[in-house]
């Protein structure tokens, strides 16, 4: 019997509680950096719901407020929904050109720069690294930029904290 994927509240009660557990494994990190900040009953996802293509990002809201891991290699952090929309709003990348052509919705970052970002289309969390933007363009052929994970963004996040000082490198 094959196993049943994990779900999103499961990879993120898993996800906290290596967060919490990175300053026994990184000497220099900050309890309060490295946590994953669960929804109430409410949920955010709602404030995605007029963003044309944002189904997983709403069912990834509708769960999780903030994910924080600033120990966790360069850092991986999931912005609040909010921070989505005002990103949206003063011009973030909608939209790639170079190695993928996509229309996107950035939600999160490395740390470095880069940026985690909704395939509008697909539903496939893509890896823009540092890079040329203008006017909601963002242009790269550098081989970091592609899919992180199509629908195991979180899996991979949990790998990642798994061995903290490590270098995770986002992976096609």
């Amino acid at each position: 019997m094959a196993e049943r994927p994990a779900s999103i509240r499961e990879l993120l009660a898993e996800l906290s509680a290596l967060a919490e557990a990175v300053p026994e494994h990184v000497a220099w990190a900050d309890p309060q950096s490295n946590r994953v900040e669960l929804e109430d009953a409410a949920g955010s996802g709602d404030a995605l719901a007029t963003v044309e293509g944002s189904n997983g990002l709403r069912e990834l809201y509708a769960e999780c407020r903030e994910i924080v891991l600033a120990d966790v290699g360069n850092g991986h952090f999931v912005h609040r929904a909010i921070h989505v929309l005002v990103d949206l709003a003063r011009g973030a990348p909608v939209r790639t050109l170079g190695r993928h052509s996509l229309e996107v919705i950035p939600f999160g970052s490395d740390g470095g720069g880069g940026r985690y970002c909704l395939d509008r289309a697909s539903g496939g969390i893509y890896y823009l690294p540092p890079g040329r933007e203008e006017d909601g363009t963002y242009e790269s052929d550098a081989p970091a930029f592609g899919l992180v994970s199509n629908s195991e963004f979180l899996a991979w996040l949990v790998a990642c904290c798994r061995d903290p000082l490590a270098a995770h490198e986002p992976r096609e």
